[in-house]
């Protein structure tokens, strides 16, 4: 369903996908292996020839510890955007200018706002926020749920589904919203 917003990056240009785990996070290397894979996956492809996306690139960055308990989209944005920092880059700059697409996947026991540990509500969400009145930050989260295929294979499943969204609708609801 498209409804008439412009998508996240400039469809052109490259697509840069920042994967943050936290250092106390039992799949870190999991999750950076599934990170690293995307770019060059079917999955990808299928997703940027359907709704003209560019080329995707990823990298990461190991945060800080994240202690167990409810965290809130003001804390979030600010470990991303700390985080980024600590690690030599920039929201406002560099080769990740506009294109950049955030991803914060939290460790087991952190659970999202409104939600419980079952994921009852949500496993993940994008939203944005403001690095300057005309430009927007782009960001998703995902949480640790229960799942039969796991909650690692889980993760990464709700981050594929958060990135192509944040990709076509970037201030939600305004692009494409995937069923």
């Amino acid at each position: 369903l498209n409804n008439g917003g412009a998508m996240a990056p400039t469809p052109s240009l490259p697509l840069y996908v920042f994967s943050y785990i936290a250092q106390n996070d039992t799949a870190l290397s999991s999750l950076q292996a599934f990170g690293g894979a995307l770019p060059t996956s079917g999955w990808w492809s299928a997703v940027s020839s359907t709704y003209g996306l560019g080329a995707a690139h990823h990298a990461e960055a190991i945060g800080a510890v994240i202690p167990a308990g409810t965290v809130t989209d003001a804390w979030m944005i600010q470990y991303i955007r700390q985080t980024l920092a600590q690690t030599g880059g920039s929201l406002g700059s560099g080769p990740y200018h506009g294109n950049l697409i955030n991803v914060l996947y939290l460790p087991d026991g952190v659970i999202l706002p409104d939600n419980d540990a079952t994921c009852s509500k949500t496993q993940g969400y994008h939203n944005y926020d403001y690095i300057t009145p005309d430009e927007n930050f782009i960001w998703a989260v995902v949480q640790r749920c229960p799942s039969v295929h796991g909650a690692v294979q889980n993760a990464m499943v709700t981050g594929s589904h958060e990135i192509a969204e944040a990709a076509t609708d970037p201030v939600p609801p305004n692009g494409f919203i995937l069923p």
